[in-house]
C-alpha cells in the first residue's frame, strides 16, 4: 500500500538542497526535512535514480564552496611555515553548513548504496589534496559529525581512483627535496588516515575500508620502482594486517577497540581482494593466509565473535578465488574467417562434410577440454584444501 512509482518530493528535496548550499539559515529544519523525505524510500531507493546527479551536485556543489574558501585560508596562513609541519600539523575545523551537506550525503549513501552515489561525486585532481587535509582537520572526538569524515572518506575512495601517479600531483614532493620516509607523502597521510579510521565502530570505518581498497589496489601502489617513493605500500599494509590478525589469533581477551579495528582491518583485506589484481596480489597473499588459518583456530577456540567469523569466512573466500587462476572458455576467442566472400563460399559448400568436420572438431574439443580438467584436478594446491576446510566449517557455524 504504500508502494510508489516515482519520486514524488523531487521538487521540494531539490529546493532544500539548493538553499542548504547556498545559506546556513534554516538548514537544520531543511535537513530534518530531507531526512523525512528520504526515510519514505527505504524500501524503494532505485526510484531516486533519475534525481540523483542532480540533487547530488548541489549538496557538492556547496561541499567545494566551502573547501576552497577553507584551503585558501589555510595556505596564505602556511606559507611562512615549513611544508614538514604544514603537512604534519592542522587545526580542528568545523564548519556546520558542511556539517549538514555531508550529513544529507550519508543520507544518500545510506538509502541508495554508496556504490550507486560514489559515481556522482566530483573527482577533480585538484580537490584531492584539499580533501586530505580537511579530514586531517576534523576531530574524531567529536561523534556529533561522524558523517561528516564519512562523507570525506566516500568522497575520497574515489578521488584516489584519478588516473595519474599520486607522486606527480603531490606537492609536499614539489615543495621540498626531502624525500626519507619520514617525511609524510600524500600517499602516506591516505594510508595513516585510512588506518586510524579502520578502529571507529560505526560507519566511518566501512568508508575507511573502502577508501583503502581503492587506493591500495592502484598499479603504482605496489610497484617500488619509482624514483620519489620507495615504499611498497600494498607489501606494508599487509604485514600490518598480519600482524593484528595474528594478534587477534594469540589473545583471549580483547579490549572493545581491537575488536573494532580486527573487523575494520578484515573488511580493509577484502575490499583490496575484490578489486587488486591478482597478479600483483599473489606475492604477498601466502602471510596473510596463515594469519587467517591462525584466527580459525582462535575460533575452534571460541575466542572470536559472531562479526568477525562471519568477516574471516569471507576473507577466506577471496584469498580462495584469488589462488585460483582464470580459466577462460575457449570459445570465447574462436573467430571465423575474416573475409565476408570466405564465409559466403563456406556456407554455400556441401552440408555433409561441413558437419562432418564440424563433428570432427567438436570432439577434438571435447578432449581437450577433459586433458585440461584432468590437468587442473592433478595441480591443486594446498591452500585450496584449507580455504574449502574453513567454508565447511562456516557452514556449520550456528550464526
Amino acid at each position: 500500500e504504500g508502494s510508489k512509482e516515482f519520486f514524488e518530493e523531487r521538487e521540494r528535496t531539490t529546493e532544500a538542497l539548493r538553499k542548504m548550499a547556498s545559506t546556513n539559515k534554516g538548514s537544520e529544519e531543511l535537513l530534518r526535512e530531507v531526512e523525512r523525505i528520504l526515510e519514505k524510500y527505504q524500501e524503494q531507493p532505485q526510484l531516486l535514480d533519475p534525481a540523483l546527479e542532480e540533487m547530488l551536485g548541489l549538496v557538492m556543489h556547496g561541499v567545494r564552496g566551502i573547501l576552497k574558501r577553507w584551503s585558501e585560508k589555510t595556505s596564505t596562513t602556511s606559507t611562512s611555515s615549513s611544508p614538514r609541519s604544514y603537512f604534519s600539523k592542522f587545526k580542528v575545523f568545523r564548519d556546520p553548513q558542511m556539517d549538514r551537506l555531508l550529513h544529507v550525503l550519508y543520507l544518500f549513501c545510506k538509502t541508495r548504496g554508496y556504490k550507486s552515489i560514489v559515481k556522482f561525486l566530483p573527482h577533480d585532481v585538484s580537490d584531492l589534496e584539499p580533501v586530505v587535509h580537511m579530514l586531517h582537520s576534523q576531530d574524531r572526538s567529536d561523534y556529533e559529525t561522524w558523517q561528516t569524515r564519512y562523507g570525506l572518506l566516500i568522497w575520497l575512495s574515489i578521488l584516489v581512483r584519478v588516473p595519474f601517479d599520486l607522486s606527480s600531483i603531490d606537492s609536499s614532493l614539489q615543495q621540498t627535496d626531502d624525500t626519507s620516509e619520514s617525511y609524510e607523502t600524500l600517499v602516506t597521510q591516505l594510508v595513516v588516515l585510512g588506518k586510524t579510521y579502520l578502529s571507529d565502530s560505526g560507519a566511518t570505518r566501512d568508508a575507511a575500508a573502502i577508501m583503502l581498497g581503492q587506493l591500495l589496489t592502484r598499479p603504482d601502489m605496489s610497484s617500488s620502482s619509482s624514483s620519489k617513493s620507495k615504499k611498497n605500500h600494498l607489501q606494508e599494509f599487509f604485514e600490518w594486517a598480519s600482524e593484528i590478525l595474528q594478534r587477534l589469533a594469540k589473545s583471549d581477551r580483547r579490549e572493545i577497540t581491537d575488536v573494532f579495528l580486527t573487523t575494520g582491518v578484515f573488511r580493509a583485506l577484502t575490499e583490496i581482494l575484490k578489486h587488486g589484481d591478482r597478479s600483483l596480489l599473489l606475492s604477498h597473499i601466502s602471510e596473510l593466509f596463515d594469519s587467517v588459518l591462525d584466527v580459525t583456530d582462535a575460533i575452534s577456540k571460541g575466542n572470536v565473535n559472531t562479526l568477525q567469523r562471519k568477516m574471516t569466512t569471507k576473507l577466506a573466500q577471496r584469498i580462495g578465488l584469488t589462488f585460483l587462476p582464470p580459466r577462460i572458455p575457449q570459445w570465447r576467442y574462436e573467430r571465423g574467417d575474416r573475409s565476408l566472400l570466405a564465409n559466403l563460399s563456406a556456407t554455400s559448400g556441401s552440408s555433409s562434410s561441413h558437419s562432418k568436420k564440424s563433428g570432427e572438431k567438436n570432439n577434438s574439443k571435447d578432449e581437450e577440454e577433459e586433458e585440461e580438467e584432468e590437468e587442473e584436478e592433478t595441480a591443486m594446491a594446498e591452500e585450496y584444501e584449507d580455504v574449502i576446510d574453513l567454508l565447511l566449517n562456516g557452514l556449520k557455524d550456528a550464526d
